[in-house]
């Protein structure tokens, strides 16, 4: 797990490294450096610029640990789960400005550059009862234990509000850092997928309410002798929420290049 952790500080510090590289300290100078990459055909390069200015402009939320529901106060877990539902469903600033503009720029570009990371979307399966809606979402938030507070009253609540599953899941041995943005809201959530062990799948559960939504992945992987490789930031294929709950089952891939 601990090597795990420094793979995860390694990304933070290459994504800072890459907005330092641009030369440019404000979000403008480094949309225009993203653009002047694109423009002379480094679509890579423009790629992740882009990509790194999402990162930098969407605000963030990180998808609560579903181990948590065993060990925090069944208060402070409902409480966290509301807010969680809270920053995807209520309205925030409008879509638009530099997320906008960099969106826009990464759509174009990542089309066009050999990507690291991709991903295998299966067609949404409803979700067709309150039942099997806390059945998926249990797995992704782990209830306290029973009577202790009203759990059934979440559930509910996310079930009225249309969320469906996305269930993201992952090859061994490869740790991703996943950051999916929101058009509806400009907001994201962010989560580590870390690799599987023989008793735990790599897979996580992230309830999304109805909307598009870019995914932005970068993974990385220690191997023996101190070798760690890892990939550049990749945008995948919009992804489309429908207003219905459903399960959606996303597999990632990747190819990584040694540092």
């Amino acid at each position: 797990m601990r090597k795990n952790r420094i793979a995860v500080y390694a990304a933070a510090i290459a994504l800072f490294a890459l907005l330092a590289a641009s030369g440019c300290g404000n979000p403008q100078g480094k949309l225009q450096s993203a653009a002047g990459a694109e423009n002379s055909g480094k679509y890579r390069e423009a790629a992740a610029l882009y990509a790194a200015l999402v990162l930098e402009t969407a605000p963030a939320h990180r998808l609560p640990e579903a181990q948590k529901g065993k060990v925090v106060q069944p208060a402070l877990w409902q409480g966290e789960i509301e807010k969680y539902v809270k920053w995807l469903t209520e309205p925030a600033a409008p879509f638009g400005g530099t997320l906008k503009n960099a969106l826009e720029g990464l759509e174009r570009c990542a089309p066009r550059a050999e990507a690291d990371n991709s991903a295998n979307t299966s067609p949404a399966k409803p979700i067709d009862s309150l039942p099997a809606f806390a059945a998926q979402w249990n797995t992704a938030f782990n209830p306290p234990p029973p009577n202790t507070i009203d759990w059934d009253a979440v559930v509910k609540n996310a079930y009225g509000k249309n969320f469906s599953i996305l269930r993201v899941s992952a090859p061994i041995n490869y740790t991703y850092e996943v950051n999916i943005v929101s058009r509806k809201t400009s907001r994201r959530i962010v989560f580590t997928l870390y690799p599987a062990t023989p008793d735990e799948k790599s897979q996580i559960l992230a309830p999304l309410p109805e909307g598009e939504y870019t995914v932005i992945v970068k993974s990385s992987v220690d191997f023996q002798k101190g070798q760690y490789w890892n990939s550049e930031y990749t945008a995948l294929p919009t992804l489309t929420v429908g207003a219905a709950p459903s399960i959606i089952n996303m597999s990632l891939k990747t190819t990584v290049n040694r540092k």
